[in-house]
């Protein structure tokens, strides 16, 4: 008898499926077990126009279209069939309420050979490729496959970039042709054309820097490179603490100071440390009408000495031997004698010899009288004293001490 029953079943809703022009009304069949359910008699309609007094569920295949299409009376209005599903072969009609995905909080999950490959997440909307799990809120989290993370090919399916997780970072390959493009090493070191960066830009070949604004030599940098090309910065003007200048500017600027003996705790910070670690913790040196000297053996830097004039002495003077000098033969000259006129009388009793000498000859005076005479000579000079300086530019001198 149930047998029979399900023959019966069978045959009424065959009869269902394959009316053309039915009344949409309820019906009691006997299903296999022989329950009397209770079943819509809907209408199903092959026609190219629109079924009349249609009911809900009624559905119509519509000849009018190529192929044909498949609508559903939704009380209202015919819905096309295909649009509350997706097709293997593609879907057609779609419109902008159309979409693949739930409308609960589950996950849209994407599977070959059923296992996961891409999983929409339900409450943080995250793409997770392969199996990856949520981190944070990132839109994509993917999940290496052993190194391989991403891939990047041309329009002609040619792989052209690839990116690894490597055992020390990031890799960022020329598919084919080169590693290390562009490492990022754990820790924060990165490298270009190296994959054991020492520096947090390491750079293994030559470096382009396509603009660079003007700077400002008073307050800027300047870079330069060790002897491993590690960039380092250095003070504009290439000095260093302890550098001597002479210039014409009239006051300190960009890290200089006037050697004028000031205080150096009238100094900015900066300078204070630095004239304390050259040994002038008090006073900086006084350069006022001086001139640089390297010290011997007895001086310190930043002592002073010399003086401005100098009066000689005769010890100044040089010990010099004249030459022997003589007097021109040319020595005639006489004396004037002077004479008193008086009478002699002559008695010839008491005078017996009278001699008279004429006719030339000579005499000589005595050796008695032997004296020497001092002769005082005059330098005719006033004591004095004379500048030492040859001709000059007067100029101010200066001290580095940083900015």
């Amino acid at each position: 008898m149930k047998k029979n029953n399900k023959h019966i079943v069978i045959l009424v809703l065959v009869l269902i499926f394959i009316s053309l022009n039915i009344n949409a009304q309820e019906v009691n069949v006997v299903d296999n077990k022989g329950t009397i359910q209770t079943v819509n008699n809907n209408t199903v309609t092959t026609i190219a126009i629109a079924p009349t007094s249609p009911v809900e569920n009624d559905v119509w295949f519509d000849t009018s279209t190529t192929p044909n299409t498949i609508r559903i009376w939704d009380g209202t209005s015919w819905l096309p069939f295909a649009n509350n599903f997706w097709s293997l072969t593609g879907n057609s009609g779609t419109t902008a309420p159309n979409f693949l995905g739930t409308t609960d909080a589950q996950a849209l999950v994407l599977r070959t050979n059923n296992i996961e490959k891409l999983k929409i997440h339900e409450t943080k909307g995250q793409v997770l490729i392969n199996q990856a799990l949520t981190f944070n809120n990132h839109p994509l989290v993917i999940r290496a496959t052993g190194v391989d993370v991403l891939a990047f090919e041309d329009a002609t399916g040619d792989p052209k970039w690839h990116w690894n997780l490597l055992a020390n970072g990031l890799n960022f390959a020329e598919s084919g042709i080169s590693d290390n493009r562009l490492f990022l090493e754990y820790g924060g070191n990165i490298g270009i054309n190296t994959g054991t960066p020492t520096e947090r830009l390491d750079v293994n070949g030559r470096l382009r820097v396509r603009t660079i604004d003007n700077g400002d030599l008073t307050t800027d940098k300047v870079i330069v490179a060790d002897t491993n090309g590690v960039i380092k910065k250095v003070d504009a003007s290439f000095q260093t603490s302890g550098d001597i200048k002479n210039g014409v500017q009239a006051a300190d600027h960009a890290g200089w100071y006037i050697l004028d003996g000031r205080v150096t705790s009238s100094l900015s910070a900066t300078a204070q440390a630095a004239a304390n670690a050259l040994g002038f913790p008090t006073n900086l040196p006084d350069a006022a009408n001086r001139v640089l000297k390297h010290p011997n053996g007895g001086e310190t830097i930043g002592s002073t000495g010399g003086q401005v004039n100098t009066t000689l002495v005769q010890a100044n003077l040089p010990n010099i031997t004249f030459p022997t000098a003589a007097t021109t033969t040319n020595g005639n000259h006489s004396h004037t004698i002077a004479r008193t006129l008086r009478a002699q009388p002559v008695v010839f009793a008491f005078d017996s010899n009278l001699t008279f000498y004429n006719n030339g000859g000579t005499t000589n005076t005595s050796t008695t009288g032997n004296h020497t005479h001092n002769v005082t000579v005059s330098s005719g000079g006033s004591d004095q004293s004379f500048e030492r300086y040859q001709p000059y530019l007067v100029v101010n001198t200066f001290i580095y001490l940083g900015l």
